[in-house]
């Protein structure tokens, strides 16, 4: 019964947790380019040959953008309405995640599995800062679950489903989405030498599965490139925007999008090492990721002794993380989330963990859970609390709820079921320190976001679509809250009678007074990346020196 009560309060914490992060609003970069690209395509119904800002757009794969469309066409463009889809399938990774221990191991490992991936700190952000690898990251899991059913029952059934589901991934994010699986069902095939399982006869079948499930995306990516030669096309780059020439769409996706960032053909390159991943591995898979790296490491050393003791081990679990992780760790450009698809292996590697751990009496290995668990609890508490008195010092019902669930979070660790407790009491503690940040830090951090907080300003003074233009500058979440993409102005002289409102950045606004421009009032908003956080802004006595002024332009009318 005590029991009960813990498992329910984890699933209400997290719950009110994921509501807050539904109803935030997008961020930029990426997530508010994606909002407003997938609102333009509602409104033009064009679906196969994708526009942003009215321009052939060639980057992501369209999946993330159809999903949206369609939930803007049927719910209107909201916050919620934009993650709604993508959230719903990410519920159905973690019962994926739940089935697959299931079949590896056995009911418990898969629901504790299931619980660790749903409060880890990745999930979270998945909900409220969306991403395409969040699509990704549900259809890597669903299709291994597929597939690896499909070679235990023979059920064409499954693998049908399994290829439809590496089809999406790809959809979602290119060729990783079949990568990932690959690796891990071959990676375990291989070094058990199932010969069998690799050279089936049904693979063709899923292929040709797979070829359909893209072909929509293909005809538009041939229609809208490939069968224009003379194109030029606007591509993105770390220093801007470019001109190319003869891109071909299908070659991009299907090549350069994510292996050339191996080859280095891809321009996207940055200055991260090869061990970039392993630090953001133990901040996202927060509060599992100590936990995550003894149980990697207890995992590697009794498969490989069982592979040369037994002549095979289980390797489904290693190969779908550690292989994907070496690869991905060698590319060119590197950002946090890449990483995040790997998670639900990364789940059960550490439920099976757990599991053994208290099941089987090992000392050592409990003695590392708790050591990790205990540090995790206080670190996570102590941000929380960091977050809510500290950072932004505003007054909330928080600051009330906040103490006594720290100490049933506390509580619960102390129960007699060891291995529960541990489980529910870090699941409670991350749902916490969730709710802390998705209801009092973002909403307050996101005040600092120059282009939807422009956008509300703008909207409260009669800004409409028609008479808004950019001086020498965008931003998407601006376009995404004004509901237009809003046009541009690269000089003076192109501002129009209609634009009375004007965004602008502070060397843009000197234009416009030496243009002497009707200019009736001028808004100043002191802005800050929001994405970019250091420890200057989170400082609130230093946090002014980093912010940065924008403008809002308001001209007089004749």
């Amino acid at each position: 019964m005590r029991h009960s009560f813990f498992i329910w309060l984890v699933i209400l914490l997290s719950g009110i947790a994921y509501f807050a992060g539904l109803q935030l609003n997008v961020m930029d970069v990426d997530s508010a380019q994606y909002a407003s690209i997938s609102r333009e395509m509602a409104e033009s119904g064009e679906f196969l040959e994708i526009q942003s800002r009215g321009k052939d757009y060639l980057d992501k794969p369209p999946l993330l953008f159809w999903t949206a469309a369609a939930s803007f066409q049927l719910f209107g463009v909201h916050n919620w309405s934009f993650k709604i889809i993508p959230f719903l399938f990410l519920l159905a990774s973690i019962y994926a995640t739940y089935q697959l221990g299931k079949l590896l191991k056995d009911a418990t490992t898969g629901a504790i599995a299931a619980l660790i991936l749903g409060s880890c700190q990745a999930y979270f952000l998945f909900s409220m800062d969306l991403r395409t690898d969040t699509l990704l990251t549900a259809f890597v899991i669903l299709s291994t679950l597929q597939i690896y059913r499909f070679t235990l029952y023979k059920n064409t059934i499954d693998l049908l489903w399994g290829a439809v589901f590496v089809g999406l991934a790809m959809l979602a994010k290119g060729p990783i989405g079949l990568i990932i699986p690959a690796m891990a069902l071959g990676g375990h095939w291989l070094l058990n030498r199932e010969w069998k399982n690799i050279f089936k006869w049904e693979w063709l079948l899923a292929l040709i599965v797979v070829a359909l499930v893209l072909a929509p995306m293909s005809y538009g990516l041939y229609m809208q490139f490939d069968s224009q030669p003379d194109k030029i096309t606007q591509m993105p780059s770390p220093k801007g925007i470019f001109p190319v020439e003869g891109v071909s769409g299908l070659r991009f996706f299907f090549w350069e999008q994510s292996f050339g960032r191996i080859t280095g053909e891809n321009v996207w390159k940055d200055n991260s090492g090869p061990f970039f991943f392993t630090h953001n591995f133990l901040w996202s898979f927060m509060p599992w990721a100590l936990l995550a790296v003894f149980a990697l490491f207890r995992k590697s050393i009794m498969e490989l002794k069982s592979l040369f003791t037994k002549g095979k081990g289980h390797f489904l679990l290693l190969s779908g993380f550690l292989l994907p992780f070496i690869a991905l760790s060698t590319s060119q450009y590197k950002l946090p989330h890449y990483i995040f698809p790997l998670y639900p292996f990364a789940a059960l590697i550490t439920a099976e963990f757990i599991v053994d751990a208290f099941g089987k009496n090992r000392k050592l290995d409990k003695g590392l859970i708790h050591f990790g668990a205990l540090l995790t609890l206080i670190v996570s508490l102590s941000l929380s609390f960091v977050l809510l008195f500290w950072v932004f010092n505003v007054p909330t019902y928080l600051r009330f709820v906040l103490p006594p669930l720290a100490i049933v979070c506390i509580w619960t660790y102390f129960q007699k079921n060891k291995a529960l407790a541990i489980v529910l009491s870090l699941a409670m503690v991350s749902a916490l320190t969730n709710i802390v940040l998705n209801s009092h830090f973002y909403p307050l951090l996101l005040k600092y976001q120059k282009g939807s907080e422009m956008a509300f300003l703008a909207k409260s003074m009669g800004a409409q679509k028609e008479n808004t233009a950019y001086y020498r500058s965008f931003v998407f979440s601006f376009d995404y809250y004004m509901q237009s993409s809003i046009p541009v102005r690269p000089a003076v002289e192109t501002i129009r009678s209609t634009d009375q409102f004007i965004f602008s950045l502070a060397e843009g606004l000197e234009d416009l007074k030496a243009a002497s421009l009707p200019i009736d009032t001028v808004v100043r908003f002191d802005s800050y990346p929001i994405t970019e956080l250091t420890p200057a802004f989170l400082n609130p006595a230093t946090r002014e020196s980093t912010l940065v002024p924008i403008y809002l332009v308001v001209l007089d009318q004749p």
